[in-house]
């Protein structure tokens, strides 16, 4: 293709086809798929791929593609060797180490439930009795130790909670930071079609959101859509049906009128 020799040719690095690979979509017509093997020169690969760590694919995420993820968490409990750690000790691996290993995984994309709680079972497991066969003893139930520990428990953090808070910093940043709005995609509603990200971040803006309050300073909020009464969103108890709500999008504009 003239977009690969035309890189060749600008960065001057030759493309190995033998370590190339393509990945097309898994209902695409064979005849199509041939054309394009025949014209780049590249092996068809299929999906799911890695990358940065990261299982992609053209279809709904299963367990299976999270397998190395949950190899990486065995590989570090057999090379502790469980047995021989105190339960302080266990306490403070799980909290430093365990639980850190998928939370750059959680901050990309949403696994299955089936595969964090797979995770949880592997960190009670290592807590209360590490055995690699058999079933382990486990003396409370592993949702009541991830309360807080002023509650009387060991503080442990549950994933579930983890992967709602780091999409919620996502969107977090996402409105604050890249349109720098205080009020942008508060009003955003989800739609067919959309990414599981983008999908993720809107279900942790309708559990954050209404949680805001602004305090208006300069007079630049949304008069509509941003929490500055502390009752949440104007636009929920007076519906914008008028050319003044189009008129009144700050706050200054609002008392101004």
């Amino acid at each position: 293709m003239n977009v690969l020799k035309e890189y060749e040719v600008q960065l001057g690095q030759k493309i190995n086809k033998e370590k190339s690979a393509f990945y097309v979509y898994h209902k695409t017509a064979l005849a199509h798929t041939n054309i394009v093997e025949v014209e780049i020169g590249f092996k068809r690969a299929k999906f799911p791929m890695m990358y940065l760590g990261c299982p992609i694919g053209d279809a709904k995420k299963r367990e299976v593609h999270f397998a190395e993820l949950l190899k990486k968490i065995n590989s570090s409990l057999q090379a502790w060797k469980g047995k021989l750690i105190s339960y302080g000790g266990k306490v403070v691996s799980i909290n430093n180490v365990l639980s850190s290993i998928p939370i750059y995984l959680l901050f990309a994309i949403n696994p299955p439930k089936c595969v964090i709680l797979d995770m949880h079972r592997i960190f009670a497991r290592f807590l209360w009795n590490y055995k690699e066969v058999g079933r382990n003893k486990h003396s409370v139930a592993w949702n009541d130790i991830c309360k807080p520990k002023e509650e009387g428990e060991l503080g442990f953090r549950s994933l579930f909670d983890v992967s709602k808070a780091l999409f919620a910093k996502i969107w977090w940043i996402f409105r604050t930071q890249y349109y720098g709005q205080t009020s942008c995609g508060t009003n955003t509603t989800k739609e067919k079609g959309g990414t599981q990200t983008w999908m993720n971040m809107l279900d942790a803006r309708d559990m954050f959101d209404q949680e805001i309050w602004w305090e208006p300073k300069m007079g630049h909020s949304s008069a509509w859509f941003d929490k500055w009464t502390q009752l949440g969103d104007l636009h929920y108890y007076l519906p914008i049906t008028n050319e003044h709500g189009n008129q009144w999008k700050d706050i200054k504009q609002f008392f101004s009128k």
